[in-house]
């Protein structure tokens, strides 16, 4: 009853890859709920097979009409558009003025600056590098991605070691259809960030704590579900991004007390 049900789902799933209606990324966001919802089905027919085998068709008439009956509660009395925020802090030991320099100007990422994550297991294209315009409220900060993505940030608050936030700009037709599944892609009509923002603090031992956060907004009508993977995506992308700032500005905290140590070593 558990596992017969999913062989339908299966070839549904195989023809919507045939057929290229769904990319990699849709096809294994959608798997684990359609096999867990296949499964409900499959022992509901099972026990009402067994324990109603008299009026087996009227059951089984009930059964086929039952999301003709529920759809005008889906289509009237549910909410489409939910908007919530993803929100991840890392601790850095170095200052926030050097923390700060990593934030707008991101050079060239190397394949090994960043860990392998279950959203690139599936497909989810790597951050590459980002640039700045200008410095202050109104630049443009733009990203690049992997596979030819391209979006822009807006800045829309801009204090030196404190705080950089930011509205997305994204052209949804700039984003190449084979990338992105048309029900995760940026900017478009399902699911999509708003803003964003890089917020910087002290611990009481005087490292550095930076959160970065990201509005989305999600019309794909899938309710937790979707918002599972809304936020398992983009705190994937958030870590990756956290552990790089960290990485960096570690690094050149270390490489500049080990060059003042020689400079004070050859003043000696």
């Amino acid at each position: 009853m558990i596992t017969l049900s999913w062989q339908p789902i299966f070839f549904f799933l195989l023809a919507t890859v045939v057929t290229l209606l769904e990319g990699s990324i849709c096809i294994a966001m959608a798997l684990p709920a359609f096999m867990f919802f296949s499964s409900l089905g499959g022992l509901s027919a099972g026990y009402l097979n067994r324990y109603f085998t008299k009026k087996r068709n009227a059951t089984l008439m009930s059964v086929v009409l039952f999301p003709i009956l529920i759809s005008p509660i889906e289509t009237n009395f549910i909410e489409l558009t939910k908007t919530y925020t993803v929100e991840n802090s890392i601790t850095i030991y170095a200052s926030p003025s050097i923390v700060w320099k990593q934030l707008g100007e991101v050079e060239l990422i190397q394949p090994d600056e960043l860990d392998f994550t279950l959203t690139s297991l599936i497909g989810v294209p790597k951050p590459i590098r980002a640039s700045m315009s200008a410095d202050g409220v109104g630049a443009v900060r733009t990203s690049e991605w992997e596979k030819g993505i391209i979006f822009k940030e807006v800045i829309t608050s801009w204090k030196p070691e404190r705080e950089m936030t930011y509205s997305f700009d994204i052209d949804p037709e700039a984003i190449p259809d084979d990338v992105l599944d048309k029900h995760i892609k940026l900017g478009g009509e399902y699911f999509s960030p708003l803003n964003g923002g890089y917020y910087l603090s002290k611990d009481h031992n005087g490292n550095t704590v930076l959160t970065l956060k990201t509005r989305l907004v999600d019309n794909t009508n899938f309710g937790f579900y979707s918002r599972i993977w809304g936020e398992l995506i983009f705190r994937d992308f958030h870590n990756s991004l956290l552990k790089l700032m960290k990485s960096r500005a570690e690094k050149f905290t270390h490489d500049k007390l080990s060059q003042q140590g020689f400079v004070n070593v050859a003043n000696l």
